[in-house]
């Protein structure tokens, strides 16, 4: 390729003095002298180097030969100075640093899809209740209570699936061995609403979430296994102590599900267990109480929007019935970051951090502008030079 440019130049310089040894050989035959001749086809052709530039400016591809000349350019003054190249260097990696650290952060709690099938199509469901009604909180006040997730659940059908779970700071018995264990407490069709598959045994059965119910199983998390019972696959079907309670380990998760929070679970337990786990303590089954994070599933060509629709029109129902109470719904994309843990602050909080990542690239660049500047006015003389040079 290089071989092949250098020939085309050759060609072209050739070509230019055969139209000045055309020129001087009728100079010559007028009676001019050599030098006169010489002269005269110089100022007939013109600026013989401006010529070769304007041909090689308008050849094709001549930005990525002069881009290329730069690049060498820059690398040569580059290793020159090579304390001021590891300082601007230093300098522009920090700022880019800090911004990819946030961004990151911001990916993995706003943006990152959940590790589940087909992640665009989970929402998450939450709400807002307004009026003079008494509303009791256990966990926020976005939750929903298990009256009206039963209510949503049993109601729609823009969302061919609607669960509901809850984080558990459970202790796991292994003989003389106490061990915490986080875990989740979730209607027994959580699984299937996220598509998420077994790796040994059977997601939580219906029945486990029917009245009445003891809720006597869980499933574990592929790591828990692992870290646990180290990946003995007789520990399904064996019964677990977790919380002074018996539980029926039914199934493990697939690998690398660990629920769809920034807190990982270990393990499943279906929803009628709470009793059993909190005793004395208020009925959280009752209406009035927020406590469950709720994420559906829409159907085959359903919205967002007509979910919230259809959620909404429920909601107003059950209003109906409770003097003083109203309800707003919000049906938005899943994320890592469930409905109402300061979803609320999240706008503001996303500007403040990337504000303040603009600021610290922005620093970064003016601390490299500096050296640049001072770089600048050590070089004048050799910048007049090349100036004066062209």
């Amino acid at each position: 390729m290089r071989w092949w440019k250098r020939r085309s130049e050759r060609d072209f310089a050739e070509e230019i003095e055969a139209h000045l040894a055309l020129e001087r050989d009728q100079q010559l035959a007028e009676g001019r002298t050599p030098e006169e001749a010489r002269l005269a086809a110089r100022k007939a052709f013109g600026n013989v180097t401006a010529t070769q530039e304007r041909w090689v400016e308008s050849r094709r591809g001549a930005w990525l030969d002069g881009a290329w000349r730069n690049a060498r350019f820059a690398v040569r003054a580059l290793l020159r100075r090579p304390g001021y190249t590891f300082t601007a260097v230093v300098t522009l990696a920090f700022g880019i640093g800090v911004n990819s650290a946030l961004f990151t952060v911001l990916y993995s709690f706003l943006l990152r899809p959940l590790p589940v099938r087909d992640a665009s199509r989970v929402m998450s469901v939450s709400r807002t209740i307004h009026g003079n009604y008494g509303l009791r909180v256990f966990g926020n006040a976005a939750m929903l209570s298990y009256p009206d997730f039963r209510r949503l659940q049993e109601g729609g059908h823009t969302m061919s699936d609607l669960s509901a779970y809850r984080r558990e700071s459970l202790t796991l018995l292994a003989g003389d061995r106490a061990t915490e264990l986080q875990a989740q407490i979730a209607s027994c069709n959580y699984f299937r609403t996220l598509r998420v598959a077994m790796h040994l045994g059977r997601p939580l059965a219906p029945d486990a979430c029917a009245t009445g119910a003891d809720g006597g199983e869980v499933v574990l998390s592929y790591g828990a296994w692992q870290r646990h019972f180290g990946g003995d696959s007789s520990v399904v079907g064996r019964t677990i102590v977790l919380n002074r309670l018996p539980f029926t380990v039914v199934g493990i998760a697939e690998r690398g599900f660990a629920g769809v929070e920034v807190n990982i679970a270990e393990a499943w337990l279906p929803i009628t267990v709470f009793p059993r786990l909190h005793p004395g303590q208020p009925d959280d089954l009752a209406a009035d109480i927020s406590w469950l994070s709720v994420v559906g599933r829409l159907s085959d060509g359903a919205t967002r929007e007509g979910a919230l629709a259809e959620l909404s029109a429920l909601a107003r129902q059950e209003d109906a019935k409770w003097p003083g109470r109203e309800t707003t719904l919000a049906v938005e994309r899943a994320t890592m970051l469930p409905a109402g843990d300061g979803r609320e602050q999240v706008g503001p909080s996303v500007a403040a951090v990337v504000a303040l990542g603009l600021l610290v690239l922005a620093m970064a660049c003016a601390n490299v502008m500096n050296l640049q500047l001072s770089r600048a006015a050590a070089r004048r003389r050799e910048t007049g030079i090349r100036l004066s040079l062209g």
